[in-house]
């Protein structure tokens, strides 16, 4: 393996790590992505939102969520 091969590699790895930790997109579909409430957003309210990022968070670390 050159140096080239080794670099190219190693970009792969870095790569695959930042696809993985990044935040999915979310896209409004008349659903609170949370608790399932009928909206116009995203979430019902601040507490929908952070309960919901704990859960991704939580799931990122290898956690069952709560």
């Amino acid at each position: 393996m050159d140096d080239c091969d080794m670099a190219s590699a190693q970009e792969q790895q870095q790569l695959a790590a930042a696809l993985a930790m990044r935040k999915p997109e979310l896209h409004a579909n008349g659903l609170c992505d949370n608790c399932g409430e009928r909206i116009s957003g995203l979430f019902c309210d601040q507490h929908c939102r952070e309960d919901y990022e704990k859960q991704k968070a939580a799931e990122r670390r290898g956690g069952c969520g709560f």
